[in-house]
C-alpha cells in the first residue's frame, strides 16, 4: 500500500503543469507557451511545394519545349506519328501554317491533311533505319 502511494505522488510530480494564465486576456499569441501551429506547418508546406516544382514541373516543361521545337522544325520527308497512331511522312509543311500534309500509303500515294498539334512524335532518322534493319 505504501508503494502505491509513493508511486502516485511521483506520478503527480512529473505531470506537466498548465501554463494557461487565470486571465484569458493576458494569454500570449499562439496559445500557451507562444507555440503557433502555422509556424511549423508553413515551412513544411513550402518545402513540399518546392520539391514538387523541382521534380515534376521542370521536366514536364522541358518536354513541352522539346515538342514545340520539333513542331516548328517540321520539314518535308520527316517521319511522324499522329496522336491517333497513324504513321506517315510529311509531304507539305509550311512554317506559318497550322496544317501539315502527310503521306500514309506509299503504293496509293494516299495523303491526309492534319493539324500540326495532332502530331505526337517526330521519328528520328536513326530510329527509322534501325526499324528497317530489324
Amino acid at each position: 500500500m505504501r508503494d502505491t502511494i509513493s508511486w502516485l505522488t511521483w506520478l503527480a510530480q512529473i505531470q506537466p503543469q498548465s501554463d494557461v494564465p487565470a486571465d484569458p486576456t493576458t494569454a500570449p499569441p499562439g496559445g500557451p507557451g507562444g507555440f503557433n501551429t502555422w509556424s511549423c506547418l508553413l515551412p513544411a508546406a513550402a518545402g513540399l511545394l518546392l520539391m514538387y516544382l523541382m521534380m515534376a514541373a521542370k521536366p514536364r516543361q522541358a518536354d513541352a519545349q522539346k515538342a514545340r521545337e520539333q513542331m516548328s522544325g517540321l520539314k518535308k520527308n520527316d517521319k511522324v506519328i499522329t496522336v491517333g497512331g497513324i504513321f506517315g511522312i510529311v509531304v507539305q509543311a509550311g512554317s506559318d501554317s497550322e496544317y501539315v500534309t502527310i503521306r500514309i500509303d506509299e503504293s496509293n500515294n494516299t495523303r491526309i491533311k492534319i493539324l500540326k498539334s495532332s502530331i505526337a512524335k517526330v521519328i528520328a532518322e536513326d530510329t527509322a533505319e534501325k526499324d528497317k534493319e530489324a
